[in-house]
């Protein structure tokens, strides 16, 4: 199975780059702050690090080795994991059910979910079974 993220900057976002389109994933990969790198959003995969076009102070960065989010992609589902956001990841699925993913917690995606991450960045997520 395959997913892929693409990032919808809020209105209030500053931007850092223009998007480049959504991005595969397989396997596992982690969404964090980078606040070396001016609070930027980022993704890191096995393949390294690539910036996700935003700046968001409200999300959190990774610490004791783990990213903020953790997404990982398995043959019939996506797991989606908050590991240190204190506000929460809303999660919009495509069935219309909201589910607010406290710190600590995981979810499991079966569809299309949209990603709130701190207050303005939001993550279209795509999941397509091949």
């Amino acid at each position: 199975m395959e997913a892929t993220i693409d990032v919808v900057a809020d209105e209030f976002a500053e931007t850092t780059a223009t998007p480049e389109g959504p991005i595969e994933l397989t396997g596992s990969a982690g969404i964090t702050r980078d606040p070396d790198e001016n609070d930027e959003v980022v993704l890191e995969t096995e393949d390294g690090r690539r910036s996700l076009g935003v700046r968001d102070v409200t999300v959190s960065q990774g610490r004791e080795g783990k990213p903020a989010i953790e997404v990982e992609t398995a043959s019939t589902h996506v797991r989606v994991v908050n590991n240190w956001i204190p506000t929460g990841i809303r999660i919009q699925r495509s069935t219309g059910e909201e589910v607010e993913l406290e710190a600590g917690e995981t979810a499991t995606l079966v569809s299309d979910a949209t990603l709130e991450l701190g207050y303005a960045t939001t993550i279209d997520l795509s999941v397509d079974f091949r």
